[in-house]
């Protein structure tokens, strides 16, 4: 009996937390900050549509950011030019066909995709310091991964502290309240 009311409680549990954090899944903010964060990377993105909006979102916020400051250089990639033995042969009018465009932006954000995550312990903010290889997606990493430059959660939350602990409720052991604080501002 006490399993089937455990079952309960975290299932109400997990909607609830299901049902407000869904206006968040979509927010653009969010979403860059996922990708760039090198702990998760596409790790936060359950489908393959999800993954490359993602990248898309991404590669065209570095084109706004950017088009005053740097051009889009624009590089081609040759799928033949990785086959040595096309080029030896000198299959250019295969090599001509299978040409495609690829932005600056993409080849960064593809190379840094392909480099191993980091620990879930480890400071993001530390890794992109280091990733001078990437210099757009490193500027990106500081708009997008930076602290919030306003105090209105912290004060909101001392402000719910200040109600969990009177002068009444001396004995409520710090664990508990910050239990209730979780709750209050997650539920």
């Amino acid at each position: 009996m006490l399993a089937s009311k455990d079952c309960i409680f975290a299932t109400t549990i997990n909607d609830g937390l299901k049902a407000r954090m869904n206006k968040f899944l979509n927010e653009k903010f969010l979403i860059i900050a996922t990708l760039l964060d090198p702990r998760y990377k596409l790790r936060g993105f359950p489908t393959e549509t999800d993954r490359k909006i993602a990248k898309t979102l991404l590669e065209s916020e570095m084109e706004e950011k950017n088009s005053d400051i740097q051009p889009i250089k624009k590089r081609k990639i040759s799928t033949s030019a990785l086959d040595p033995i096309g080029q030896f042969l000198g299959d250019f009018e295969i090599n001509s066909s299978n040409e495609t465009t690829i932005s600056q932006f993409e080849l960064e954000i593809n190379q840094y995709l392909m480099d191993s995550h980091i620990a879930r312990d480890s400071d993001p903010l530390v890794y992109w310091r280091n990733k001078t290889l990437w210099p757009n997606l490193q500027q990106m990493a500081k708009i997008y991964l930076a602290a919030p430059p306003s105090s209105v959660e912290s004060e909101r939350v001392f402000s719910t502290l200040g109600g969990i602990y009177k002068p009444k409720r001396t004995s409520l052991k710090e664990e508990n309240a910050k239990k209730q604080l979780f709750l209050h501002h997650h539920l």
